[in-house]
């Protein structure tokens, strides 16, 4: 008979283990999702302190980096 209630015991804190897992998990997602966002916060607010100037600069400087980096490879094809 004790073996039984062993059995019925350990299958009871394995189901009670498994449930606490899947709640945790659960929540995952929240706190994930909340460190997104606060990042995402961080970035909007550095890139609103740096300026439209500094930005427009940063693009014009992408752009002209791509632009001469595909010129040379067309230039290299023809």
């Amino acid at each position: 008979m004790s073996n039984v209630v062993l059995s019925l015991w350990v299958r009871y804190e394995v189901l009670k283990a498994a449930a606490a897992s899947q709640r945790a998990e659960r929540g995952q997602g929240v706190i994930e999702y909340a460190g997104a966002l606060v990042i995402a916060t961080v970035l909007v607010a550095t890139v609103l302190t740096v300026g439209p100037g500094a930005i427009s600069g940063l693009f014009t400087n992408i752009v002209t980096t791509v632009q001469s980096f595909f010129s040379g490879k067309l230039a290299a094809l023809s």
